[in-house]
């Protein structure tokens, strides 16, 4: 711990020294521009070292320097200098801190980097058309800064393995041109930006490629069938976009993918009513569309599927009792469609479940006391259906607002106000005496909802445990990708990382 002592400058001497490595080291001060001094450096990794103050400049000027790690110092700041003919920059990285500025035109004479990580940081502007001149690029990674302007063509770096230019201000379309030729391209990040336009045909003809992220875009047309020939494809989210046309039946029958996320476009038909013994899905979200029907068969249980989202589409007839056989299920949203009939007894199968929303639907009859077998619900909503009769009793289920049953017109009990018809009361109290029974129930009520709400006070929303199931699921397709917590703006935070 401590700061970067000022003697440093008699390290100087050491004129052969080519590698510094300080990282996670609380230093806690500023950057010295003695470091632009060493006559031989090549490596300079200060990671997570609490750094402040502005970054000289100097130091990134260094003829000898290829190696650079600045990254996860929130307080450090600084812009990117115009770089000189043959530059020999390898890796530079300066994710998680202050720096701002444009990407400099004169990126195009380090003709030698490899990996390019500014991610979380302030950059602004449109990327330089030069770019598409590195051509020894692996890793693009831009994402979380204030990029504008159409994506350059990066067809000339036939090594590249990861882009993400995630959640920036990118316009205009992705072509054929942008991607073409990139074959090791393994993952590909572009999602919550302002892109528009149609999927390239060059996106799925990359052999390599695991995972494609585009959700939040303005994104139309169709999904190609051509898709159906990607054969190593893991992950596809096209959320939040304008696609349309059906739902390619292959994707629901891939043998690689695991996630496949489709909310909130305007794709309609059917899901198709078939998943094979080699259905790999683990994470199925179609809500938000204009789909239709509801009569799933499944070859086999998907028995490692997790999360299931269909809401707000056009499904009707009953709940498939074949999604009660997801027996890992932990997230499953069927609301907003036209679903009737009664909720099935079997959904006491899904034990490992967290939340269930069967809300705004058409179904009846009474609650299943089946319910109460899931001890893990932590959200449930059955709100706005045609239920009836008493909420059972004596269960967790009276541990819920009273906001997941509103709705149900001929539904009562607690911890619903409505009493139910029938119901055999005592003689009234005297002024003076205790309602035991009243009591009973009461304690009984409270010391009930004290056992269920103690432990639901260390879990997570449902909301965002869903995509923090995704970052897992993610860790586990890409090796290279780690969680880690980290504290920015005093707050805690937890991230993906990619591990070089």
């Amino acid at each position: 711990m401590g700061q970067i002592p000022i003697e440093i400058s008699s390290l100087t001497r050491l004129e052969n020294l080519s590698i510094i490595r300080l990282d996670e080291n609380n230093l806690s001060s500023p950057v010295s521009e003695t470091f632009a001094n060493f006559p031989n450096l090549t490596t300079l990794h200060l990671s997570s070292c609490r750094l402040t103050g502005k970054f000289p400049k100097k130091i990134l000027q260094l003829a000898t320097l290829s190696d650079i790690d600045l990254s996860f110092n929130y307080d450090l700041y600084g812009s990117l200098p115009e770089f000189p003919p043959n530059g020999p920059f390898q890796t530079l990285i300066v994710s998680h801190t202050r720096f701002s500025g444009v990407l400099p035109a004169s990126i195009n004479n380090l003709g030698q980097l490899s990996t390019l990580d500014l991610s979380n940081s302030h950059f602004n502007g449109t990327l330089p058309s030069s770019m598409s001149r590195l051509g020894e690029l692996t890793y693009l990674l831009l994402s979380f800064n204030n990029f504008t302007g159409p994506i350059p063509s990066l067809n000339m770096s036939r090594n590249l393995i990861h882009l993400d230019l995630s959640h920036n201000d990118f316009t205009g379309s992705i072509t054929s041109v942008h991607l073409e030729g990139l074959r090791e391209l393994v993952l590909v990040d572009l999602q919550d930006n302002l892109l528009n336009g149609s999927l390239p045909s060059s996106l799925f003809s990359l052999p390599l490629l695991r995972s494609i992220q585009l959700s939040n875009n303005s994104l139309s047309g169709s999904i190609p069938q051509f898709l159906c020939n990607h054969s190593s494809l893991l992950v596809l989210d096209v959320s939040y976009n304008l696609f349309n046309g059906t739902i390619p039946e292959c994707l629901t029958q891939s043998e690689t993918l695991v996630v496949l996320n489709l909310q909130h476009n305007k794709f309609h038909g059917s899901i198709p009513d078939k998943f094979p013994v080699s259905c790999a899905l683990k994470t199925l979200d179609f809500n938000n569309n204009l789909l239709k029907g509801l009569q799933l068969e499944f070859v086999k249980v998907l028995s490692l599927i997790t999360s299931v989202d269909f809401s707000s589409n056009n499904f009707h007839g009953t709940i498939p009792e074949e999604l009660m056989n997801f027996k890992r299920i932990i997230f499953l949203n069927l609301s907003h469609n036209a679903l009737e009939g009664q909720i099935p007894s079997s959904i006491g199968n899904l034990k490992q479940i967290e939340s269930l929303d069967l809300s705004s639907n058409n179904l009846d009859g009474e609650i299943p006391t089946q319910l109460e077998n899931l001890n893990f619900l932590s959200y449930l909503n059955l709100s706005f259906n045609h239920l009836e009769g008493k909420i059972p009793v004596g269960t967790q289920l009276q541990s819920f607002d009273a906001s997941s049953f509103a709705g149900n017109v001929e539904l009562c009990g607690p911890p619903l106000i409505k009493n139910c018809s029938g119901e055999i009361h005592g003689l009234p109290m005297s002024p003076h005496g205790i309602g035991w029974n009243i009591l009973r129930a009461e304690l009984g009520f409270v010391l009930g909802l004290g056992l269920v709400i103690g432990p639901l006070l260390f879990w997570k929303q449902w909301r965002q445990h869903y995509w923090q199931r995704v970052d897992f699921i993610l860790c586990c397709i890409f090796p290279q990708l780690s969680l880690e917590y980290e504290t920015r703006g005093g707050h805690g935070y937890q991230v993906l990382r990619w591990r070089y």
